[in-house]
């Protein structure tokens, strides 16, 4: 008993020795980290934040690294598919960077869209004028850049409008899919099925945009709307009438459906007497579109203006 109890205070005292030789050897390797924090000068101390906040670091340095190439290949891009000079170049990149840091989209997606319009044939000049509020219609008809670009500048050319005329369209756009059952698939079905016809026939934007809503309203579908309306249009310019008087022949007729398929044939008549019956709501909508002004800038910075957006700028 007596030989057993000694080994054991033998073992204990050695693994006491041993503990304590454990303990300096961790206080060292404590104190040298701790030397390392603070020669970062105060930037971070992983003893006061934690090991989690170190590997947050980390992946922030590994995602803006990300970021930079990935905003470096877009420019590349950019600059493969305009040929611009290193100036308008260097405008285009310092609008992205701006853009970037303002909005929802991050730097590498404004230069994406600055692409998209170069690849429709927009020259710098043009693409910096319309890149701002195209990024506003897109965010607030919740599209993607590249389709947002495409019907941006489908509608310029329609109508026959310069770049600085970029905001109108957004904003007119923007204001009816806030106002009707219109929405950016359906502008992007119908407009370019009516648009260049209504343009042709001095119909403006606006109207054109707020005869599309009311049809949108009653049921027709993009696709039979815009069909529909330039059917309507094309009619017109035919027996030459003008809409007003079109539009009093059908609602002073007995049979409605009848004078409209006279007027417009098949393709026609149903909008020809949705829009004849229109008349007051379709005014109101038309002017509401006229002062549409600033629209798609208030909308995407409306959705903005909460934690959830104030994390997406950040982001960006």
């Amino acid at each position: 008993m007596g030989k057993s109890s000694g080994s054991i205070w033998v073992s204990l005292g050695l693994r006491t020795a041993e503990f304590q030789k454990g303990i300096k050897k961790a206080k060292g390797q404590l104190n040298g980290f701790q030397k390392f924090g603070a020669g970062l000068k105060g930037m971070f101390n992983p003893l006061t934040v934690g090991i989690g906040a170190v590997a947050g670091l980390g992946a922030a340095l590994t995602d803006a690294i990300s970021i930079v190439v990935g905003f470096e290949k877009a420019n590349s891009k950019l600059a493969a598919v305009t040929r611009a000079s290193s100036k308008d170049l260097k405008a285009m990149s310092d609008q992205a960077k701006a853009l970037g840091s303002s909005t929802a989209f991050t730097a590498s997606e404004v230069t994406e869209l600055q692409t998209e319009f170069a690849k429709l044939g927009f020259p710098t000049s043009d693409i910096l004028q319309m890149t701002s509020a195209t990024l506003a219609g897109a965010a607030a008809l919740g599209s993607e850049l590249g389709e947002q670009a495409a019907l941006t500048g489908a509608v310029l050319k329609q109508y026959g409008l310069d770049a600085r005329e970029a905001a109108r369209v957004n904003d007119v756009m923007s204001e009816a899919a806030a106002s009707s059952a219109l929405d950016f698939e359906k502008l992007a079905t119908a407009m370019p099925i009516v648009g260049a016809t209504a343009a042709s026939a001095g119909v403006s934007l606006e109207r054109t945009t707020a005869l599309l809503g009311t049809l949108s309203d009653r049921g027709l579908d993009a696709s039979s709307s815009g069909t529909a309306l330039r059917n309507v249009f094309l009619e017109l310019s035919k027996t030459g009438l003008t809409y007003e008087q079109a539009m009093a022949k059908i609602n002073t007729a007995t049979d409605k459906n009848a004078a409209a398929l006279d007027l417009f044939g098949k393709k026609g008549a149903t909008a020809g007497v949705i829009l004849a019956e229109s008349g007051v709501s379709l005014e109101n909508f038309e002017n509401k579109l006229n002062n549409a002004n600033g629209a798609a800038k208030i909308m995407a910075q409306t959705m903005l203006n909460n934690v959830a957006g104030d994390v997406t700028v950040a982001k960006s």
